[in-house]
């Protein structure tokens, strides 16, 4: 076990996996508890030898997203989520029809920014531009359900 390089990858990536965390999980204390279970798991499983250093980030960043939405799968919230799924949906498919598209391929399609823009024929920097727009608009409809909205709006 090389404990310099899992050290050298905690040290670089643990505080942008706590900031990271915070946007789907309000709770700074739940956060820090699911970024210490992924760091604990990327070293019990000794994943941190398989993953090639420039592939760690991307790791790392789908297994908090994961960790996350099982968080909210164990919440009670949860229950209650059906209705605000179809009003999220509902208000995706009245955003512009260009914003609409990104997010849905952004986040439905799980497409790359650079296939969005290649798609629609526009710079990558507007299709960050209008997804920047769109998740702010987004997140002051749903200022209460923030957390929540982005569980189903990534599931």
């Amino acid at each position: 076990m090389d404990i310099k390089l899992f050290d050298l990858l905690y040290n670089k990536y643990s505080q942008p996996m706590l900031l990271y965390a915070l946007t789907f999980v309000n709770s700074k204390s739940d956060t820090e508890d699911i970024v210490q279970v992924v760091f604990y798991n990327f070293w019990k499983s000794e994943a941190y030898l398989r993953v090639p250093i420039d592939e760690a980030r991307p790791w790392l960043l789908r297994a908090i997203k994961n960790a996350c939405i099982n968080f909210w799968e164990k919440k009670d919230v949860l229950r209650s989520s059906a209705e605000l799924h179809n009003i999220t949906r509902q208000d995706i498919e009245n955003m512009p029809p260009q914003t609409r598209e990104i997010v849905k391929a952004i986040f439905y399609k799980k497409e790359k920014y650079q296939e969005v823009a290649d798609y629609l024929g526009i710079s990558i920097n507007t299709v960050k531009t209008l997804l920047r727009r769109a998740i702010r608009q987004l997140r002051e409809r749903y200022t209460d359900n923030f957390s929540l909205f982005l569980y189903l709006l990534l599931k």
